[in-house]
C-alpha cells in the first residue's frame, strides 16, 4: 500500500535559468502567464527541491538558481545533488501531507541550502 507523503521536484541548476527565461519569453510572446508550464509548476508546487548538477556550476550560478527558485516557491526545503549523490533517506525523509510532521520539514534546515552560502564545498549528509 502507498500514500504521496509529498512532490520531490529536481531542478537542474545547469540548465534551469536559461529554461525559466525560454518559458517567460514564450509566455510574453503568447499572452500567457508562465504559471501555466508544467516545468514552473512543478518549481512552485513542490514540497522539497533538489538542484541537480550543483556541481557543474559556478557558485554564482547556483546563487542565482537558487534565488529565482525562492520567486517561484518560498517554503519547500532545497538541497544540492553533487555528483549525482543524496542520501537515500533524505528521500524517504517528506511527510508534506502529514499536517504534524510538515512544521517540522519546513523548519528543517539542516540539510537545506539556505543555510550555506553555496551548496558546494559542504556535505548533505552524503
Amino acid at each position: 500500500r502507498f500514500a504521496v507523503k509529498g512532490v520531490t521536484t529536481l531542478v537542474d541548476a545547469r540548465n534551469v535559468l536559461l529554461r525559466l527565461k525560454e518559458l517567460e519569453t514564450e509566455a510574453e510572446e503568447m499572452s500567457n502567464s508562465i504559471e501555466q508550464d508544467e516545468a514552473f509548476q512543478q518549481i512552485m508546487f513542490a514540497d522539497r527541491i533538489i538542484m541537480t548538477k550543483a556541481d557543474l556550476v559556478p557558485a554564482r550560478t547556483l546563487m542565482q538558481v537558487w534565488k529565482r527558485i525562492r520567486e517561484i516557491n518560498d517554503r519547500a526545503p532545497m538541497q544540492c545533488c553533487i555528483k549525482g549523490q543524496i542520501d537515500p533517506k533524505e528521500l524517504l525523509r517528506l511527510s508534506a501531507f502529514d499536517s504534524a510532521d510538515n512544521v517540522d520539514i519546513l523548519n528543517d534546515t539542516q540539510n537545506s541550502c539556505e543555510d550555506q552560502e553555496t551548496c558546494i564545498g559542504h556535505s548533505h549528509g552524503v
